[in-house]
């Protein structure tokens, strides 16, 4: 896990990006969550879990009590 977080977003799988911001998310780092799951759906609108990840973006926003950005995420 460890490994997957240092390893830059860009060169990792979807699936990878979404396990580093769920890792994240489950550690209580929800900013960085936030900005892994930003990254996922910027680069990857169609992908299978982009509605999942929509749904932890906003999570992670709510927990930030970033009320403005939940609602639209």
């Amino acid at each position: 896990l460890a490994l997957a977080l240092a390893v830059p977003a860009a060169a990792q799988s979807p699936e990878e990006q979404l396990a580093a911001a769920s890792a994240l998310f489950n550690e209580k780092k929800f900013g960085e969550a936030a900005q892994r799951l930003e990254s996922f759906l910027t680069a990857n609108p169609k992908h299978a879990k982009a509605g999942p990840a929509a749904l932890a973006l906003a999570r992670s926003y709510v927990e930030l009590q970033q009320w403005a950005k939940a609602v639209p995420a």
